[in-house]
């Protein structure tokens, strides 16, 4: 239960600068307990999607850590290391810390970022709501239990589970680069995007296509952009890469939904589908785009799909997939020709 008596994280919305490149955060610097969380979500539920959460904390509860990463994840927010510098009336980016409870929420972002001058680790598992004290058995059996869920929903190798459990007591345990990004903690890095490719369809029309491993690495998403009259045919294409994994149960689950969003920090579309439908390998669905909205995907450096249906696919495919821009514009020409 929150007090009035708890410290409260500091929660701004900041414009900074690295060199010449500016981005808009929102910081979260300060424990993470019950009144900085209902704070964090009263300030960032109007923010845009895309928007970087700036983390530096090294204390809280475990289940709020958790809940704090969902609530991230739902509204569709990055998460980066690090804090905000305030000298000669400038705030400037600097590295932060962001151990156990902040590592958790971490996780929530769509876009996860940790430099190399930032720190990211975990102790052995405990609430340090009551007491720093270790979980009992059974309270260590559920904590576990939830924190494989919520590393498969945020797409986490369950690796980093197991090295969590196997930490001595008091004992910090700092994630080198290499294993932030073999464990997919930062995926900014993890794998270089794809370029657009065009190729010529049986009538003789052009489409782009590009393809992502989702992050759960069960599946393959493909993008196509095909021209059609004065408009333009997106062709989202999914293709299981283990066999257990039924076409016709997957497309059922994203039927309730009927729509995707294509979105970054400069775009957001939502569109709807008449249906996905099963082919000899995978699941596709189709929807329109106009010209203009064609170009606004093309300006950006990447964007993501999302398919509008995470809680029923959480054990398949997670609801958010990245895809790079390059080659994109070059493709676009060419269909217009």
């Amino acid at each position: 239960m929150a007090t009035s008596l708890e410290p409260t994280a500091k929660i701004l919305l900041k414009r900074l600068c690295e060199g010449k490149n500016c981005t808009s955060y929102i910081t979260f610097d300060g424990p993470i307990n019950e009144n900085s969380v209902k704070e964090f979500g009263k300030k960032a539920s109007a923010l845009p999607t895309g928007t970087t959460v700036l983390l530096h904390s090294t204390g809280g509860d475990l289940s709020t850590g958790i809940r704090l990463g969902q609530l991230i994840r739902n509204l569709r927010l990055n998460t980066r290391v690090g804090q905000v510098s305030e000298k000669e009336n400038a705030a400037t980016l600097e590295a932060g810390s962001c151990y156990s409870t902040c590592a958790f929420a971490f996780l929530g972002g769509v876009i996860r970022q940790v430099s190399e001058e930032s720190k990211y680790g975990f102790y052995p598992l405990h609430s340090i709501q009551k007491t720093t004290g270790k979980l009992d058995d059974k309270a260590l059996k559920n904590a576990l239990a939830n924190i494989g869920q919520y590393f498969n929903q945020m797409g986490i190798d369950i690796q980093l589970l197991k090295m969590i459990i196997n930490l001595k007591e008091k004992e910090l345990y700092i994630v080198n680069q290499s294993n932030l990004k073999l464990l997919n903690v930062d995926n900014t890095a993890s794998v270089t995007l794809n370029r657009w490719n065009v190729q010529a369809l049986g009538n003789g029309k052009l489409i782009a296509t590009v393809s992502e491993k989702n992050l759960l690495g069960k599946v393959i998403m493909t993008v196509g952009i095909s021209k059609v009259d004065n408009r333009f045919v997106c062709t989202v294409f999914l293709k299981p890469l283990f066999t257990e994994i039924e076409l016709t149960n997957l497309a059922d689950q994203l039927n309730n939904s009927k729509a995707i969003s294509i979105r970054n920090s400069g775009i957001e579309m939502t569109k709807e589908i008449d249906r996905w439908a099963i082919t000899n390998t995978g699941i596709k669905a189709n929807v329109l785009l106009s010209e203009k909205e064609v170009e606004a995907i093309a300006r950006q450096t990447d964007f993501t799909v999302d398919l509008k249906n995470e809680q029923n696919l959480n054990n398949v495919i997670q609801s958010t997939t990245v895809f790079g821009t390059a080659g994109l514009r070059g493709a676009l020409l060419a269909m217009k020709k």
